[in-house]
């Protein structure tokens, strides 16, 4: 089993057009039995997904194709034991359901994920995943 978590830039979307790709994700990653968090942070995303090698290879093939955002940047690829986000197929986090905690993590003010440390995001996620 591995994880894979990525940064990449959101393309003007909607809260609409984010709900779309949350409901989309539910789906999938329950039939395709994928766990994960997608994290919405001042027009940035970080998704965590969690599953079988094969799987999550092929998820992240499709979240290459999807134009709803762009510059997709891996932070960490890692075989896990046991899943930071078991029981959820797909969980969405926007700032101010977590800001305190995502603020905690950033690393400057505008808080560009693309700029937080691999050890600070992985916290960061766990530490979403325990209050969840």
């Amino acid at each position: 089993m591995i994880q894979l978590v990525y940064v990449s830039k959101a393309k003007d979307l909607s809260l609409e057009d984010i709900q779309a790709i949350l409901r989309s994700s539910l789906d999938k990653n329950n039939t395709l039995h994928i766990s994960g968090s997608l994290i919405f942070v001042k027009g940035y995303f970080v998704q965590c997904i969690e599953g079988e090698d094969a799987t999550i290879e092929q998820t992240y093939e499709r979240i290459l194709q999807d134009t709803r955002h762009e510059n997709i940047v891996i932070i960490s690829k890692e075989s896990i034991k046991e899943r930071f986000f078991d029981g959820w197929s797909m969980s969405l986090v926007n700032e101010r359901a977590y800001k305190e905690i995502v603020i905690k993590y950033c690393e400057d003010e505008e808080c560009n994920l693309y700029f937080m440390e691999k050890k600070n995001m992985l916290t960061m996620l766990k530490e979403i995943a325990s209050v969840m």
